[in-house]
């Protein structure tokens, strides 16, 4: 088996470059790269020493380009260390990664021949651009981009991906898996089926996919099927907290709202609360029980977990409404 790609990034380090670095590296690092990060807070005198060690196994040096890294006196020295590298054969290139926008008359001339994928643009195309340069594997990389995107909410972004990925190596179980996911999400719950299927032909022994596909047989209204699958989900994965949700929608669906309400129960505790559709979960097993007082509360719950997803909160005012209505029947 070949060694992985040792990829040595450079960043100037602020909140936003840090966040920005952290998801390349990450990502790098699933597409099979073996990454070298600058961290903050190193002495003039271990400067040298941690170049040396990058020395001894990476052979790309990848610069996250943005002005502060521009002016930046550690960022400089890094990259003028690896200009040398490169002058002396030790390593194959160095890359820019374009992150915040920069205006050409502030780059250095000595750093404008290098190879550069504008990430400000398009993130997708900027990082699939790097992959192919350093040699990772396209269908494997393409997968990374793509969990990426859905780790982000973006399952738009990342479905173009995932299905590049799965048309050059149809027999890549992360990229089917990831798609089941990203279809799941855009409410394509037929697609998503179809995904996870294949992603169980591959392999049928991750939780993950067997949440994936119960997810879209209950969307489907195929709820025992749905809570087969929950509950191979949970044996594989008992902290999966979508699946004990998912568990828990089916068998509300299906009018055993006890045993919902024990498995909604769980989700919200393995969640930590941080969950809003979880929560919505909880609360609609509570109005299955009558119960019009805890699900409205349950319902605020879910608010406050979740304040950023907007057909959320547009679904809980519905759902608080409802509670609502029930209070006042019950007296």
């Amino acid at each position: 088996m070949p060694n992985p790609v040792c990829v040595f990034v450079s960043h100037h380090h602020s909140p936003k470059e840090d966040a920005f670095t952290a998801r390349l590296v990450a990502e790098l690092e699933a597409a099979g790269a073996q990454v070298w990060v600058d961290v903050a807070g190193v002495g003039a005198e271990d400067f040298q020493k941690r170049i040396n060690q990058a020395l001894a196994t990476c052979e790309w040096f990848v610069l996250v380009l943005t002005p502060d890294a521009i002016a930046s006196t550690w960022v400089e020295m890094e990259v003028h260390a690896a200009i040398r590298l490169k002058t002396q054969g030790l390593i194959r290139g160095i890359i820019q990664l374009i992150a915040q926008p920069v205006a050409q008359s502030a780059i250095p001339p000595m750093w404008g021949i290098f190879a550069d994928f504008d990430a400000t643009r398009d993130y997708a195309a900027a990082l699939a651009g790097l992959y192919g340069t350093l040699g990772l594997d396209m269908a494997r990389s393409l997968a990374a981009a793509g969990r990426a995107h859905n780790l982000h909410d973006e399952f738009d972004q990342a479905i173009p991906l995932l299905r590049h990925a799965v048309a050059l190596n149809s027999h890549y179980f992360p990229a089917w898996d990831h798609l089941a996911w990203s279809y799941n999400e855009v409410a394509h719950h037929t697609e998503a089926l179809a995904a996870s299927d294949q992603a169980i032909a591959l392999d049928s022994n991750h939780a993950s996919v067997h949440n994936n596909r119960d997810w879209a047989l209950n969307a489907l209204a195929r709820f025992e099927e749905g809570l087969d699958e929950a509950l191979r989900s949970i044996e594989l994965g008992p902290s999966r907290a979508g699946s004990w949700n998912t568990k828990a929608w089916a068998l509300l669906k299906l009018s055993r709202c006890d045993e919902a309400l024990a498995a909604s129960r769980e989700s919200v505790r393995l969640s930590k609360e941080q969950n809003g559709w979880f929560l919505n979960t909880l609360g609609d097993v509570h109005m299955c029980l009558g119960q019009c007082k805890e699900a409205l509360e349950v319902f605020d719950r879910a608010r406050i977990a979740s304040p950023h997803l907007p057909n959320l909160l547009a679904h809980l005012e519905k759902q608080k409404a409802r509670a609502r209505h029930c209070m006042s029947s019950q007296g």
